[in-house]
C-alpha cells in the first residue's frame, strides 16, 4: 500500500515502474532514492523508477529477474507468480532465502 506498480512488457521481458507512491510520513513529499547505491541518483523521485526487470515467462510464473529496493538501495534476485485469485507473489532472494510479498491490483 506504499506504491503502484505498473508491470508490462519491456522488449521481449517483463518489467515493472513505479507510477504512484504515498508521501513521506507526515509530510506531503514525494520519496526519494536516498538509498541508491549510485550518489548521483539518491535526489530523484522514486515516481518512474524501474522496480522489476529481466523478467520471462516460465510455467505459471516469471523467473530471472531483479526487484530494486528502494528502501535499502539493493537488488536482489526475483521470481514472481500470479495466484488464481489475482494477487502477485513478488520474491527478492539472497543465495536460496527468499523474501515474499504479496501484490494486489491497484484500484
Amino acid at each position: 500500500d506504499k506504491a503502484i506498480v505498473e508491470i508490462a512488457p519491456c522488449g521481449a521481458q517483463l518489467c515493472g515502474t513505479i507510477v504512484a507512491a504515498a508521501p513521506l510520513p507526515n509530510t506531503t513529499t514525494t520519496p526519494r532514492d536516498t538509498h541508491n547505491p549510485d550518489p548521483a541518483l539518491r535526489n530523484r523521485s522514486i515516481i518512474g523508477e524501474r522496480l522489476l526487470g529481466g523478467f520471462v515467462q516460465g510455467r505459471g510464473n516469471w523467473t530471472g529477474g531483479k526487484i530494486y529496493n528502494p528502501v535499502n538501495g539493493k537488488t536482489y534476485r526475483s521470481v514472481m507468480a500470479l495466484g488464481p485469485d489475482g494477487r502477485l507473489k513478488v520474491s527478492g532472494c539472497v543465495a536460496f532465502i527468499c523474501q515474499d510479498q504479496i501484490w494486489r491490483r491497484a484500484n
